[in-house]
Parts: structure tokens; sequence; C-alpha cells
């Protein structure tokens, strides 16, 4: 049986670390997984509002955010936590997150533990040479994001925080094979797998209209609540029913509140 390997003190200096151009904005590794056996990852990034991220969890580590200059506004669940230079964030594995970059832009040590994040960053990155971004930096698309971020235990569960109604859906479930939505008939038809319902429209993004006859989009219940919540902190309108065609009428309140 193989003696582990030392482990020893190390230096990276300002400047220095794999730096790539991804998910919207500039990710350069500072601590991996190679170096801490695993136990978090640091990375230093600039963000701007092009990486402002869909709803997502990540399933497999908790993560994260110390404001080093700028200034972010992070939706953990119902929490809202505005963050300016000197703030720390934390959100903890399983719950559903994103974020608002508020000053571009904004330099931020990103934490996660267990390592692992800061490969699913450089896999989707370019290298970045100097400080100037490429031309049409943002957030991959679905059938970009989605493979990738599976493999990596994160799951897209909603839109950007200023995405458009008519990709505001973005929930992975199981569609059925016939039939489409019972909601609107057509929609999500002959699908037989589970995929991202980016384009369905806004019909099903409007508060009050997505819900009851939608399982074949939205998979009912409480994807379905989440869901409404979503599209009403989107559109600006606060609280939504979200008993929606046969809920009972109960309000839930909108993402953030």
């Amino acid at each position: 049986m193989s003696e582990p390997a030392e482990r020893k003190p190390f230096l990276v200096r300002a400047g220095e670390g794999e730096s790539v151009w991804s998910l919207g904005g500039r990710f350069t590794a500072k601590a991996t997984a190679a170096v801490t056996e695993g136990r978090f990852a640091l990375v230093e990034s600039v963000a701007f509002q092009s990486t402002e991220p869909p709803w997502h969890i990540h399933h497999r580590e908790d993560e994260a955010w110390y404001i080093l200059d700028g200034k972010m506004t992070f939706y953990v669940g119902d929490a809202v936590l505005e963050a300016a230079a000197g703030c720390f964030a934390f959100a903890p594995r399983g719950i559903p997150h994103t974020f608002t970059v508020d000053v571009e832009p904004t330099r931020v040590l990103v934490f996660a533990s267990p390592a692992g994040f800061e490969h699913f960053a450089l896999e989707l990155g370019e290298q970045a040479r100097d400080d100037t971004p490429p031309a049409g930096l943002a957030v991959p698309g679905p059938e970009v994001l989605g493979p990738v971020a599976e493999r990596y235990g994160i799951e897209v569960v909603g839109p950007p925080p200023r995405g458009p109604l008519t990709a505001l859906a973005a929930i992975r479930v199981p569609r059925p094979a016939v039939g489409g939505c019972p909601g609107r008939p057509g929609d999500a038809r002959g699908l037989t797998r589970p995929a991202y319902a980016w384009q369905v429209g806004p019909a099903h993004a409007e508060p009050g209209r997505h819900g009851g006859g939608c399982e074949g989009v939205c998979g009912g219940g409480a994807a379905c609540a989440f869901f409404r919540r979503v599209a009403a902190a989107a559109t600006g309108r606060g609280p939504v029913d979200a008993g929606g065609a046969g809920g009972g009428g109960r309000r839930e309140p909108a993402v953030g509140q």
C-alpha cells in the first residue's frame, strides 16, 4: 500500500493560476482539488451581468462568495443577500440559487466544498490571455450548459434572474410520450425523456396561468410552484397564486421575498 503524497505549503501570486473566460466572466483557479485533496476549491472571478446564471442547484458542494470589490445580490431559496466589498455569502448545497452583478465588474472569491466546481468552469471556458473579455461573452445556452452541468451534479431549475419570459421555463423534468401539455395541447408533445422546456412561450410564464393542467411542462407539485415563483420575480408582479387552475388559491411569495 503506497504512502499518501506529502502535502506542502504553496503560494499563488496575484495574476497566477489557470485562467479562463467562462460562464459569462473570468475565472482564475487559485486552489483546486489536486492541491486540497478534494476538500475545497477557490476561484477568483471577475463578474459582469453576463455572468448571472440561471436558477440552479448544486447537489454535491456548498458554495460561498467573498466580495473583493463591487457588489452582488445572491438569491438563495427565499433569502436575499446583498453583498458589497468585504461581505461573505453562503449557499448550502441542495438549495436553488442565483445572483445578480450589481456593479460591473465585480471581483469575487468563489469557494466550493468539496472541490469539483472549478473544473466545471474551466471545462466550459477559453484561455484568458489578458483582461479584455471576448466578444459575445455569456453563460452558455441550455443545449451546451445542461449536459456539462449534469456531469458536475448541477441542476438548472429556472431562468437567469434577468431572463426574458420566452426563455422562462428551464425546468428539467420528464415529459409525457404523447398528448403534450394538457393545459396547452401540443406543447412539449412527443418528448419521451427529460429535457429543457426552454421555449414554451410566454403563456406558460404568466403568473396564475401556469398550473393545474401543465404537468407536461413542469411536472406539477413543488416544481410547478417554484416555477410560478420564478415567473413572478421575473415579471416584477410579486406574489402569485400558486394554486393555478387546481391548487386551491394558496399564495406563494415571489423568489427572493
